[in-house]
C-alpha cells in the first residue's frame, strides 16, 4: 500500500472520530439542557466547590434560586456565605466544617437573603471528597428552594395548633375516629368526665367498649354498627363507668367527616356529661309519680266502700311506685299478732303452698322473720340480701323466694299499728324507694283511718236505726226512753215531738243545752236559727206564731210527710254537723247530729294539700321540662351563655322541687315521730351566720339589707342542723314577703326574762323583724297551721308548710314561737330557746 493511500485512510478515520465527537458534544449539550430544565422545574440546583482553589461552580438554577446572574457574582465560598441569612450563618459554617473535618455529609435547611431583601428557605445537601494525602479537594452539593413547602408546613402547624387550642380546651369530651376504627384525636376533657386519659383511647380503639355500662352495651354496640351507614348526625344517651367506679350519663352526638374533595375521613363525636340533668329528670319523674300515687290513694278512699279495696289500691300504688313484684299491708291485732289486710295478686299467685296452709300465713301470724323487725323496731328496714340477714328465718316450702325487701311502719298518733311490706324489686331497693314509700305511708294511714271511721259511722247509723225499730213499741207503751241506750251513743241524740218539744235527750245533748220539755229550737239552739220574722213575732207577742216555728234547716216536716229518714250537713256553732231526722211514728222523731268538723277539715286539708303541691310542682316541672326540650332541640345553636342560663334555670327549679319534697318528707317524719335530734352544744351566732350565707343570693336578688344585733358567743344545747332549719325558714320568709330595698333585723337577747318566757327560765329570745306586707289580724291564729296560706300572698310561691315545720321543730327543742304583725307595716317572729342542761326525755 502506498503512503498516499495510508494517509487517505487515516484521514477518513479522523473524520469519523470528529463526527462521533461532534455527536457526543451535541448529546452532552442536550443532556445538560434537559438537566437544567429539570432543575428549574424541581427548583433544585447543584454546585461544585474546588477547595484548594476556592472556586465555586453553580448550576443556572442555583443562580435563579439566589436571585443572581453569573456575571454579577463571583462564586466563592465566602460570597456564598454572604447570601446566607445572618441568623443561620454560624449553623451553616458548623455544618460545612464538620463535613470537612470528619468526612460527615450534611443535609440541612437554612435561609438565604436575595439581593432585593427577600428571604427564602433552601434545603442543602453536600458530600466531601478527599485526596490521597487525606486532605479535602472538592465538595459536591445540591440546593433546593423549599420556601413554599415551609410556608405550607407553618400554615399547617398553625392550623393544628389552633385546632388543638380549641379542641383541647372544649368542656365536652370530643373524639375523631378514622375509617379504620382507630382514634385520630381524643380531647383531654375525657379525663375530667370519665377519669381516663386520652392516650388510653389512642392506644386501644376498643377501649370505649370496656367502660360502657353493662345495661347499655347492646344499645351502644348497635349504634356503632349502624352509624357507619348514616351520614347525618346521630344522637343517643348511654351510661359509662368512670375510673373510680361511678356511673355517669353521656349525651353522645356523632357525624361523618368528609374532606374538601368529598373523601370520607371517619366520624367525629361529641360527648357531654348530662348526669346532673338525668338526675333532675329522674327526680321529677319520681316526684310526679309520688304525687300521682298520693292523689290516687285519696281518690280511692272516696270511691271505695270497703277497707280491703282501699288497702289493695294503696298496695298496688306502692308496688308500681317502687317496681316491686309483690307486697302486703297489715296491722297488729289485739293479741299482738299480725293480720294481713291486703296482699297483691302476683304474690298470692306465686305461692305454691296448699291453700289451707297459705291462708294460715295471712291471719294471726306470729311476729318473726325479717318483716317483723319493722313492727318491733317501729322504723323502716331496707334489706337487699334477705337470706343473710340475722332476722331471716327462711320461707316455707312453696312460698316464693324473697330476693329483696322494703318494710315501712304505719303510724297513727305516734303509735305503730301496722306496716306495708314490698318485695323482690329486681335491682334491689334504694334510698329513693324508701323516701317515696315513707311519704306515701302518710297518705295510706290517713286513707285507712278515714275509711275505717266512715265504716264505723255507717255501722253506728245502721245499729241506731235497728235499735230504734226494735225499741219503738216499748217506747210507745211505756212512754219512757231508754236513757241507757241514748247515752251509749257518742253524739247528741234527742226524741222530739211533732210540735218540736224535746221529749228525751241523752247526756251529750243535755251538756250542750238541750232541755226536756222545751222547744228544740229554743232549748237547744237558743232561737239562733229560726226565721227573723218569727223572732220578731216572739219578741213582740211573747209567744210563738200560731203556725209554729222551727230552725231554718229543720227537715222534721218532710220526715212526718214521707215517713222516711232524712239527713243534712249543717253549719252551726262554728262547727259542721252531719244531722239526721228519723221518724218513730206520726207524732215523734229521733234527732241526732254528729260533729264532722274534723273530717271536713281533713277533706279541706287534703284538697288544699293536693292543690298546693300540684300548683307548686307545676311551675318548676314545666320550666325544667321546657328547658330540657330546648337543650335537646337547640343544643348546637345555643351559645355558652345561653346554655349556662338554661342550666342555671334547671338547677334553680330542681332545687325548688327538692325543697318542696324535703318539706313534705319532713312533715311525714314529724307525723311519724321519726325525727332523731342530734343533741350537742352549738353556738347560736355561728348558726345564724351560716343561714345568712345560704340565703345571701336571695337577699341580694331583692336588695334586702340585713341588720344583726347578736352578741356572742351564745352556747345552747340542741340539734344544730334543725335549729338552722328553723331560722332558715323564718329569715327566708322575711326576705320573701318583703319589698325590694327594705330591711330585715335579727336580734338576740341572752338570759331573756319577759312575756315570751312565761315560766321564767334561762334562755335566749331571737327576733326576726321585717318591713314586709304584714299579716292580717284574722290570719294570725292560723299562721302556724299546715298548708295555711293567706289569700293576699297567693301570688308568691309557697306550700304553707314552712312555719308549721319551724314551730314543730322548735317544740322538739322545748322552744316556743310567737308572731306580732301590723298589716301593711311588717311582722316580727319571736322564738324563745331555753338553755337546756340535758336533752329532754322522749
Amino acid at each position: 500500500m502506498s503512503k498516499t493511500e495510508i494517509s487517505s485512510e487515516k484521514y477518513q478515520q479522523l473524520l469519523k472520530k470528529l463526527d462521533a465527537l461532534k455527536k457526543t458534544e451535541e448529546e452532552l449539550r442536550r443532556t445538560k439542557d434537559i438537566l437544567a430544565e429539570a432543575q428549574r422545574i424541581a427548583r433544585i440546583g447543584n454546585w461544585h466547590w474546588r477547595i484548594p482553589k476556592n472556586t465555586l461552580e453553580w448550576s443556572d438554577e442555583i443562580y435563579r434560586i439566589f436571585g443572581l446572574k453569573p456575571q454579577e457574582f463571583g462564586a466563592t465560598y465566602e460570597a456564598f456565605l454572604n447570601s446566607v441569612h445572618p441568623d443561620d450563618q454560624d449553623f451553616v459554617k458548623t455544618s460545612v466544617n464538620e463535613a470537612l473535618e470528619h468526612d460527615k455529609p450534611y443535609s440541612i435547611d437554612h435561609r438565604i437573603v436575595l439581593p432585593d431583601g427577600t428571604v427564602r428557605t433552601v434545603h442543602e445537601q453536600a458530600e466531601v471528597f478527599f485526596g490521597k494525602d487525606g486532605k479535602p479537594i472538592r465538595m459536591l452539593g445540591t440546593v433546593q428552594d423549599i420556601t413554599e413547602r415551609k410556608q405550607m408546613e407553618e400554615a399547617l402547624r398553625i392550623n393544628e395548633e389552633n385546632f388543638r387550642t380549641v379542641a383541647d380546651f372544649t368542656y365536652d369530651w370530643e373524639y375523631w375516629i378514622a375509617p379504620d376504627g382507630n382514634y385520630i384525636y381524643v380531647s383531654p376533657s375525657c379525663e375530667r368526665i370519665i377519669g381516663y386519659q386520652a392516650s388510653e383511647f389512642l392506644q386501644d380503639s376498643k377501649f370505649i367498649e370496656t367502660i360502657i355500662h353493662p345495661d347499655d352495651t347492646i344499645k351502644f354496640t348497635k349504634h356503632i354498627r349502624e352509624e357507619l351507614n348514616i351520614d347525618k348526625a346521630v344522637q343517643i344517651n348511654f351510661r359509662v363507668i368512670t375510673s373510680t367506679g361511678d356511673e355517669r350519663w353521656i349525651d353522645h352526638i356523632c357525624q361523618s367527616v368528609y374532606s374538601s374533595d368529598n373523601v370520607w375521613r371517619g366520624r367525629r363525636a361529641s360527648n357531654r356529661d348530662i348526669t346532673e340533668r338525668k338526675k333532675a329528670e329522674q327526680q321529677i319523674i319520681r316526684q310526679n309519680a309520688l304525687l300521682n300515687a298520693i292523689n290516687l290513694v285519696f281518690q280511692e278512699t272516696l270511691r271505695s266502700e270497703r277497707l280491703e279495696d282501699v288497702a289493695n289500691t294503696c298496695l298496688t300504688v306502692a308496688e308500681g311506685l317502687t317496681g316491686s313484684n309483690f307486697g302486703f299491708i297489715g296491722e297488729i291485732n289485739q293479741a299482738g299478732r299480725y293480720d294481713t289486710i291486703a296482699i297483691s295478686n302476683p304474690g298470692w299467685d306465686a305461692c305454691k303452698m296448699p291453700e289451707s296452709e297459705a291462708t294460715k300465713l295471712i291471719k294471726n301470724m306470729e311476729l318473726r322473720g325479717i318483716w317483723s323487725i319493722v313492727l318491733k323496731d317501729e322504723k323502716t328496714h331496707l334489706i337487699n340480701d334477705p337470706k343473710s340477714h340475722p332476722a331471716s328465718v327462711g320461707v316455707p316450702v312453696g312460698h316464693p323466694k324473697i330476693t329483696s325487701f322494703l318494710g315501712v311502719p304505719l303510724k297513727h298518733l305516734g303509735k305503730t299499728f301496722g306496716m306495708i311490706a314490698l318485695g323482690n324489686k329486681e335491682s334491689g331497693y334504694n334510698q329513693y324507694d324508701q323516701e317515696a314509700v315513707e311519704a306515701l305511708s302518710v297518705a295510706i294511714v290517713e286513707a285507712i283511718m278515714r275509711k275505717r271511721a266512715e265504716l264505723e259511722l255507717n255501722r253506728y247509723q245502721i245499729h241506731l236505726e235497728e235499735l230504734v225499730k226494735e225499741r219503738t213499741l216499748e217506747l210507745e207503751q211505756s212512754n219512757e226512753l231508754n236513757e241507757t241506750l241514748l247515752d251509749s251513743l257518742p253524739f247528741p241524740t234527742m226524741l222530739i215531738s211533732k210540735n218540736r218539744t224535746i221529749l228525751h235527750a241523752n247526756q251529750i245533748a243535755r251538756e250542750i243545752g238541750a232541755k226536756i220539755g222545751e222547744f228544740c229550737w229554743k232549748s237547744f239552739a237558743q232561737s239562733a236559727y229560726i226565721p227573723k220574722a218569727d223572732k220578731d213575732y216572739i219578741t213582740q207577742h211573747g209567744e210563738i206564731p200560731p203556725k209554729g216555728t222551727h230552725c231554718q234547716f229543720c227537715m222534721a216536716d218532710e220526715v212526718f210527710k214521707t215517713q222516711e229518714p232524712r239527713a243534712k250537713i249543717i253549719e252551726a256553732w262554728e262547727k259542721t254537723w252531719d244531722t239526721h231526722w228519723i221518724p218513730i211514728d206520726n207524732e215523734k222523731y229521733l234527732h241526732y247530729t254528729i260533729d264532722i268538723s274534723e273530717r271536713i277539715e281533713f277533706e279541706n286539708l287534703r284538697r288544699q294539700f293536693i292543690y298546693t303541691v300540684s300548683h307548686e310542682l307545676r311551675t318548676p316541672v314545666s320550666v325544667i321540662s321546657q328547658s330540657i326540650s330546648n337543650l335537646q332541640k337547640y343544643k348546637e345553636k345555643l351559645t355558652p351563655d345561653q346554655r349556662d342560663k338554661v342550666m342555671s334555670g334547671l338547677t334553680r327549679n330542681a332545687t325548688l322541687l327538692t325543697e318542696i319534697i324535703e318539706d313534705l318528707l319532713l312533715v311525714s317524719r314529724l307525723d311519724r315521730e321519726k325525727i332523731r335530734l342530734n343533741w350537742k352544744e352549738y353556738n347560736l351566732v355561728d348558726v345564724l351566720q351560716d343561714v345568712l350565707i345560704q340565703l345571701e343570693p336571695r337577699q341580694k336578688a331583692k336588695e334586702i339589707m340585713i341588720k344583726q344585733e347578736v352578741d356572742g358567743p351564745i352556747q345552747l344545747l340542741g340539734d344544730k342542723m334543725r335549729i338552722a332549719q328553723i331560722f332558715r325558714i323564718l329569715i327566708d320568709n322575711a326576705i320573701k314577703y318583703s319589698s325590694k330595698n327594705t330591711k330585715v333585723e335579727i336580734k338576740a337577747e341572752d338570759h331573756y326574762q319577759g312575756e315570751y318566757n312565761p315560766i321564767a327560765i334561762d334562755g335566749v329570745l331571737v327576733q326576726i323583724i321585717d318591713e314586709g306586707r304584714g299579716i292580717r289580724e284574722e290570719d294570725i291564729p292560723n299562721i302556724f297551721q299546715r298548708f295555711f296560706r293567706a289569700e293576699d300572698v297567693s301570688d308568691i310561691p309557697g306550700t304553707g308548710l314552712g312555719l308549721s315545720i319551724a314551730q314543730e321543730l322548735a317544740q322538739l327543742h322545748q322552744s316556743t314561737t310567737y308572731v306580732e304583725s301590723s298589716y301593711g307595716q311588717g311582722s316580727t317572729f319571736f322564738i324563745f330557746l331555753p338553755r337546756l342542761k340535758a336533752p329532754p326525755k322522749s
